[in-house]
């Protein structure tokens, strides 16, 4: 990837504002006014301004991506499209920081109610090629690997998946919908959905979300 040529100390980072929510956009803005002597804001818009930038967004060093409920990545536009430079996501939990990490470009995920000094401390560690990850996803990632309720219904080693079930959840560890893992394994929308419960009742998990977070946990997904 190639990345923005990072400026001198004396000079301002100059950042972009990804994310389809307006209002979202604007407390991130808000966010990095504190923080006005670091980092200027020369662009925020939504993912339909991908493909044709506006001429202020080309002159970032880095952006920042929120990955709202309102977030949408079509096939046709990316963050990757933005020129290369480097993308500190922001995330609401820790599938979706892992999510940002391997399909969107990002370098960095930080969770969505970051302050302005700790955006501005992400953006310019991205800048100069180093990673930053929220404590609480880290945390998340790294926590036991059996959660109790599996702990005392079964060991570790015995909860197992067929492959199937392994396509499925990380298809599902990529965001995609019910309708999604069905096009993707050329099955039927309502088989989709007998996978994704078998799985929920495998990893005792009450949602998609937490199926993904428990696999990850157990070893079955990779970052």
């Amino acid at each position: 990837m190639l990345f923005a040529k990072t400026p001198r100390s004396a000079e301002r980072l100059r950042v972009g504002v990804l994310g389809d929510d307006p209002l979202a956009r604007r407390v991130i803005v808000n966010a990095l006014s504190a923080v006005a002597d670091r980092v200027e804001v020369v662009a925020s818009m939504d993912s339909s301004a991908i493909n044709a930038p506006p001429q202020a967004a080309l002159s970032t060093h880095a952006w920042l991506l929120d990955l709202g409920p309102s977030y949408r990545q079509d096939a046709e536009g990316s963050p990757l499209a933005l020129g290369g430079q480097p993308l500190v996501a922001l995330a609401p939990d820790a599938v979706s920081a892992v999510v940002a990490l391997r399909e969107t470009g990002a370098v960095s995920a930080l969770s969505r109610e970051a302050s302005g000094p700790e955006l501005a401390a992400a953006v310019e560690a991205a800048c100069l090629g180093l990673t930053t990850l929220d404590d609480a996803f880290l945390q998340a990632l790294l926590a036991p690997v059996v959660p109790a309720a599996l702990e005392e219904a079964a060991p570790a080693e015995q909860v197992h998946l067929t492959n199937r079930e392994l396509e499925v959840v990380e298809l599902l560890a990529e965001g995609r919908s019910n309708r999604e893992v069905a096009l993707a394994l050329d099955i039927s929308e309502h088989t989709a959905k007998f996978h994704i419960s078998g799985l929920l009742h495998k990893l005792d998990a009450a949602t998609r979300t937490e199926a993904v977070v428990r696999a990850l946990r157990l070893g079955m997904l990779e970052l």
